[in-house]
């Protein structure tokens, strides 16, 4: 699924598609009509299709329901840092081998595939199931009971572009699912910011500007990093008013320069510090930490920032999709 196909959510990264269908010809026909989705794995065996699916590392989705807090508070206790773990998914090369959806044919020799969804039901795969005519019925019990998430015969006209269409609604589904703690920690300020219509031009257009094709929320503000398929970082930094008034009150109680403090009080630049790392470093080294900003519109401003903003990632460690 491209990147761009996407509601805006806490993080996406690509994903894998399986296949399976007893028929080879078919796999064959699919991996051509869809060969712009690198991302699927075809399989005529149920064994190693299941294998596959079973292998997906769910446990790292845990970065997405935590958040690193840190004790760094301004004069009015408001936190100056605060970075979401789900940055730390960037280290983590199972990621991109996860299936978010598969796609089974209900009519194979060994197991129909209703019976091989059942034993994928305590997984997060979105299913759906590849079916005759003569067959529509068991699909639509199979739907209303939960077992599948869409059902398409495989006579339809237009095959191959309704299966583009369920692939990336349902991947979509799929990182909605696994977003919905970040985002309910973020608030209703965070989940509003992500449905303006400025800022997901402008998310998208760094996404296009820079070939992005993945991306991960680290704060509660909206501030977002992006990775390239070789890993390059650029990072969409987002201010508010009430960040701007925390960190004037911070910077005037440490002596900062006026005329630095005096540009981020009237949002000619944005002071981001990424983590606890930056906050303890020497005052003078805040100053690399400054960014030009523009507005988004009446409540926001931003940066935009190519390269490696912070010492605090490990990016030598960093597993791209390269």
């Amino acid at each position: 699924m491209n990147v761009l196909n996407t509601s805006i959510m806490s993080f996406y990264h690509p994903t894998k598609v399986v296949f399976l269908d007893d028929n080879q010809a078919f796999l064959d026909a699919v991996a051509l009509e869809l060969y712009e989705q690198e991302n699927l794995l075809m399989f005529t065996n149920p064994d190693s299709a299941m294998e596959q699916c079973k292998n997906s590392n769910e446990s790292i989705f845990q970065f997405t329901a935590m958040e690193k807090e840190n004790n760094n508070l301004d004069l009015n206790g408001n936190s100056i840092t605060t970075t979401f773990n789900m940055v730390n998914m960037i280290y983590e090369p199972s990621r991109f081998n996860n299936v978010a959806v598969l796609v089974v044919d209900y009519s194979m020799p060994n197991i129909n595939g209703i019976e091989f969804c059942k034993q994928l039901r305590d997984r997060n795969i979105y299913k759906i199931l590849l079916t005759a005519e003569a067959d529509s019925d068991i699909a639509i019990n199979a739907f209303n009971d939960g077992i599948i998430d869409k059902f398409i015969l495989k006579t339809h006209a237009n095959l191959f572009e309704q299966l583009k269409i369920y692939i990336n609604e349902l991947t979509n589904k799929y990182f909605i699912n696994f977003s919905r703690d970040s985002l309910n920690y973020g608030g209703g300020s965070l989940k509003s910011l992500l449905n303006n219509d400025s800022f997901k031009d402008l998310f998208n257009k760094i996404i296009k500007q820079n070939n992005a094709i993945e991306y991960y929320l680290i704060d509660r503000l909206g501030s977002f990093l992006f990775l390239t398929r070789d890993g390059k970082p650029t990072w969409l930094l987002i201010s508010d008013q009430d960040k701007i008034n925390s960190q004037v009150d911070l910077l005037k109680d440490y002596s900062f320069p006026d005329e630095l403090i005096k540009k981020i009080k009237e949002k000619e630049n944005i002071l981001f510090l990424f983590s606890e790392n930056e906050y303890k470093e020497d005052l003078v080294e805040w100053k690399k930490y400054i960014f030009e900003s523009q507005k988004l519109d009446d409540n926001y401003n931003f940066s935009i920032v190519v390269g490696n903003l912070t010492n605090s990632i490990h990016w030598d460690k960093v597993v791209s999709y390269q």
